[in-house]
């Protein structure tokens, strides 16, 4: 059972304890059909998700919301950052739609783009 803090990362169904501008979370697409799913839970509004890839991949990230409706597909070769509005639990899911490779995600609540 994970504790509910400022920030709380859920990958590959482990519990990682992360705080804004902490470690990035990581993981490895070893498959077109392989989906890496993340929640991310905050009373911080707007944080941004930065994505890095393998130049391999065609990453693409899809968020839901608390209630799991689709609130947006993301093509990541069309920018890397992801802005996260209002408090709140989303799932994020991450998936290649052509290649395979790894991938790292970092939290922000500042918009260095």
């Amino acid at each position: 059972m994970c504790l509910k803090a400022p920030l709380l990362l859920l990958a590959a169904s482990t519990c990682l304890w992360a705080y804004i501008d902490a470690e990035p979370t990581t993981g490895q697409i070893k498959s077109e059909t392989q989906v890496d799913e993340i929640a991310v839970e905050t009373d911080e509004s707007p944080i941004y998700a930065v994505f890095y890839w393998d130049e391999e991949m065609e990453l693409r990230v899809r968020v839901l919301g608390q209630t799991g409706n689709q609130l947006g597909e993301f093509d990541l070769r069309n920018g890397n950052m992801i802005t996260l509005n209002g408090a709140g639990r989303f799932i994020l899911d991450v998936f290649s739609e052509n290649g395979t490779g790894n991938w790292e995600m970092e939290l922000s609540n500042r918009n260095d783009e």
